[in-house]
C-alpha cells in the first residue's frame, strides 16, 4: 500500500462513527497531495542543503509527508478515561536541512541538570519530523548522523530522548496502529538509558516512572474501547516489558 493510501486509510479509521470520539482536525489526503513538480524541486533542495542525509530517487515519496498532514482527536466515555491523540508532520526540508532547536529548548525550559558534551552533540543532530498536534513537546526525530535515508529515529519527550526500534515506515505504521495517542512511542522503545530514567519526574511536565506506566496502561486499556474494530494486543503485551523497566 502506498504512503498516501496508508494515511488515507488511517484517517478513515479515525473518522468511523463513534459518539465518544471528537475529531477536531483531520486533513484530506487529496488536499495535502503535492504535485510531482513540487516534489522534484524539494528533492533537489534537500539533497543540496541537507548534511549528511541524502535521499535516493526511490525515496521521493516520503516528501509527500511535507504536504500538511495533521490530526487532532479526543476520546471520552463514562466507562473509561480521557485519551487524546494527534500529530503534525514537519516538512522533510525542515527536519533534514535546518539546525536542531532541541538543545535551545532545554535551555528555555531550565532543565535541572547539566548536559554533557556527548549529549549536546547528539541533540544537535536530532531534529523533529513529526510533532504532537497541540504544541506539546512529543517529537519523532531523525538522528542526522548518516548519509542514509531514513536516519535512525528517536522519541523526544520534554527533555528525555530514547532510540526507537523502528525505521520511518515502521514509525508511521506504529503511529497508525496506536492512533497517534500521545506518548504511544513508549510502546516501541527497547533501550531505556539509566540516566534518562533517572530524569523522569525531574523535568518540566514530564511524568515520573510510576505515573508514566499508569498513563501507558490507560492507553492500552482505552484504545480497544475507542476503536473496537482494531487489534491492540501488541500494546497489552508490551506493558509487561514496560512494567519491568519503569517499576523496578
Amino acid at each position: 500500500m502506498s504512503l498516501l493510501k496508508n494515511i488515507g486509510a488511517f484517517y478513515q479509521a479515525v473518522k468511523k462513527e463513534n459518539n465518544d470520539i471528537r475529531l477536531f482536525v483531520s486533513s484530506d489526503v487529496e488536499e495535502c497531495s503535492l504535485s510531482d513538480r513540487t516534489i522534484e524541486r524539494a528533492f533537489k533542495r534537500i539533497n543540496k542543503k541537507s548534511d549528511p542525509v541524502k535521499l535516493t530517487e526511490e525515496q521521493k515519496e516520503y516528501i509527500r509527508l511535507s504536504g500538511g498532514f495533521e490530526l487532532d482527536w479526543t476520546y471520552s466515555a463514562v466507562e473509561t478515561e480521557y485519551l487524546q491523540g494527534g500529530f503534525r508532520f514537519s516538512g522533510l526540508s525542515e527536519s533534514l536541512c535546518l539546525g536542531s532547536k532541541l538543545l535551545q529548548g532545554l535551555k528555555e525550559d531550565n532543565v535541572p541538570y547539566e548536559e554533557t558534551e556527548k549529549e549536546n552533540e547528539l541533540l544537535a543532530q536530532l531534529n523533529p519530523f513529526a510533532t504532537a498536534f497541540d504544541g506539546r513537546k512529543f517529537y519523532g526525530c531523525f538522528l542526522r548522523n548518516t548519509p542514509n535515508f531514513p536516519p535512525p529515529i528517536y522519541f523526544y519527550d520534554y527533555g528525555l530522548y530514547f532510540p526507537m526500534n523502528v525505521d520511518l515506515d515502521g514509525y508511521l505504521e506504529a503511529m497508525f496502529a496506536s492512533f497517534a495517542t500521545y506518548r504511544w512511542q513508549y510502546f516501541y522503545i527497547d533501550e531505556f538509558a539509566p540516566e534518562q530514567l533517572d530524569r523522569m519526574g525531574k523535568l518540566f511536565r514530564t511524568l515520573n516512572r510510576k505515573n508514566l506506566f499508569q498513563e501507558l496502561t490507560k492507553i492500552s486499556e482505552s484504545l480497544p474501547k475507542a476503536f473496537p474494530d482494531h487489534d491492540f494486543s501488541y500494546h497489552k503485551e508490551r506493558l509487561a516489558f514496560l512494567e519491568s523497566i519503569l517499576l523496578k
